[in-house]
Parts: C-alpha cells; sequence; structure tokens
C-alpha cells in the first residue's frame, strides 16, 4: 500500500512538472474604434491639431492611456446641415463604432 501511494504522489510530481505552463492572458489586438459627430463645418488640420492637444477630453484619454493610432482609432464626421449631419450619423454607425461621441 505503501508503495502504491508513493509511485502515486511521484506520478502525480511528474505530471504537474512535465505540463506546460500556464499561458498569460494576452491584450487584445483590437483597436478601439471611436466616432465623433460634430456639428459645424470640418476643420482644418491645424484646428483638429490643436483641438486634440488642448481640449480637456482628449487630454483625459491620454491620462488613461488612450492614444490615437496607438490603441484606438478616431473616425470623426462633420455636418453644416441636418442632411449632412444624418449622413455622418449613419456613416458611423454602419463603421460600427465602439462609442459615438455627439458634440453640438
Amino acid at each position: 500500500m505503501i508503495v502504491i501511494r508513493a509511485a502515486l504522489a511521484v506520478a502525480l510530481a511528474l505530471g504537474v512538472l512535465a505540463a506546460p505552463p500556464a499561458v498569460e492572458a494576452q491584450k487584445s489586438e483590437k483597436m478601439a474604434r471611436v466616432g465623433i459627430l460634430g456639428l459645424g463645418p470640418v476643420p482644418s488640420p491645424q484646428d483638429l491639431a490643436t483641438s486634440v492637444s488642448t481640449n480637456p477630453f482628449w487630454i483625459a484619454m491620454r491620462q488613461l492611456g488612450w492614444v490615437d493610432g496607438q490603441n484606438m482609432v478616431v473616425e470623426r464626421r462633420f455636418g453644416e446641415s441636418v442632411d449632412q449631419f444624418r449622413t455622418g450619423a449613419a456613416d458611423l454607425v454602419r463603421l460600427k463604432v465602439d462609442v459615438l461621441f455627439v458634440s453640438s
């Protein structure tokens, strides 16, 4: 009986040692998609860059680790009329953004 217990203990120990190590969880490679729908004309590249660097929303996003082009993609649409606004909203929904931020 003691020999059987010892053999069982050895077999169990060898099984544990031979098992592959646990795989660590990997970060998701999927980039978050953020949709922004703004009322008004399309801003110039300079205005957009200034907004991204000074707007409290974007500053907070960076502090939380969210950076456009690194772990998220920002889709921007603008409309000066109701029809343009509606078209931009439909486009963002079609793109299946993860979150939709609307500014008017």
